[in-house]
């Protein structure tokens, strides 16, 4: 008995494939997505039946991640990969590696405050201001800086104005006045000021009252930018005695004290001579006898001496010049 065995041998086939992808991504293979690093395997079987065998060798490649912390002042702009930001925010950049992947830096950029403070002030003519350690008595627009404690700069800014002082005057008031003399009314300008001194009630100067002596009277005026202006006027209080009208054999002079004008009766041709208490000469002149009226209005008020010099005489007199 004869048997034949007639053996077919099908083929089985095996394939390898290689891949690669970044670190992140997948794969898809024979319907799965793979994003490990591995061998992985798979098998069909042919119409014969035979298994064949597929094979990925799939490599995962590294990617970056790259995270800079970085802070500016509000104001400056931060260059980064050739762009420059002043804009508080995270900004992204990738470049690819050598295998392809994404590497990603990622800048976390912080923008610290900067302070501007604004500061008016006013002050009057001949004052000063202190400001961070400065005396300011020029008008204008001054600056100082300090840094914050993020290093960044905080601005002061000083608008300084100086205000004029007023211009006040002191009326009414001579330098001179016996003790004996009425209390005269002051006026001062502009109005609505104040009066202040040795014998002064409200607007008036009272000789009697401010005592013998020499007295500075004040007169103070405040404006609307609360700046104050003052005239000052020294007025010399004085016994005056003995010096209403003197008479001797050879002249009279009347009346005295005098608002700069008097007369004179002499007796004799005589020389007039008038000088200031420092023994300055003010006046001279030669006066035959008779009646004389001098005019010596153009003198300041005070105390003069008047001299007589002729052939039979020398005499010096004391004569008050006042004004009311």
């Amino acid at each position: 008995s004869v048997y034949i065995l007639n053996l077919t041998v099908h083929p089985t086939y095996e394939f390898t494939e290689n891949a690669a992808i970044g670190n992140g991504d997948s794969y898809n293979w024979h319907g799965q997505n793979l994003s490990t690093q591995g061998t992985y395997y798979d098998s069909l079987s042919t119409v014969q039946g035979c298994d064949s065998v597929y094979i990925l060798n799939l490599t995962v490649h590294p990617t970056y991640e790259f995270t800079e912390n970085t802070a500016i002042c509000n104001g400056d702009s931060y260059n980064w990969h050739g762009q420059n930001f002043s804009t508080q925010g995270t900004y992204y950049d990738s470049l690819s590696t050598v295998q392809g992947c994404d590497s990603v830096y990622m800048l976390n950029l912080t923008i610290h405050p900067t302070y501007e403070f604004t500061e008016n002030a006013a002050i009057c003519n001949g004052d000063s201001y202190n400001w961070h350690g400065q005396n300011l008595n020029s008008q204008g627009s001054y600056y100082d800086s300090l840094s914050t404690v993020q290093g960044c700069d905080s601005v002061y800014i000083l608008n300084l104005i100086v205000n004029d002082l007023p211009m006040v005057s002191l009326n009414g008031l001579n330098t001179f006045y016996c003790v004996y003399h009425d209390a005269v009314v002051m006026t001062g300008t502009p109005a609505g000021g104040i009066f202040s001194g040795q014998g002064v009630s409200g607007n008036e100067f009272t000789p009697s009252t401010a005592g013998l002596g020499t007295w500075p009277i004040v007169y103070s005026y405040t404006n609307s930018n609360s700046c104050t202006g003052n005239d000052t006027v020294w007025v010399e209080v004085d016994a005056c005695m003995g010096t209403s009208e003197n008479e001797s054999l050879y002249f009279k002079l009347f009346p005295n004290p005098n608002s700069g004008q008097f007369t004179i009766v002499i007796n004799e041709d005589m020389y007039i001579t008038v000088f200031s208490l420092l023994g300055i000469e003010v006046y001279k002149g030669f006066y035959v006898k008779g009646t004389h009226v001098l005019n010596m209005q153009y003198l300041p008020a005070g105390i003069y001496n008047l001299c007589y010099e002729g052939k039979n005489i020398f005499e010096i007199e004391t004569i008050i010049i006042q004004r009311q």
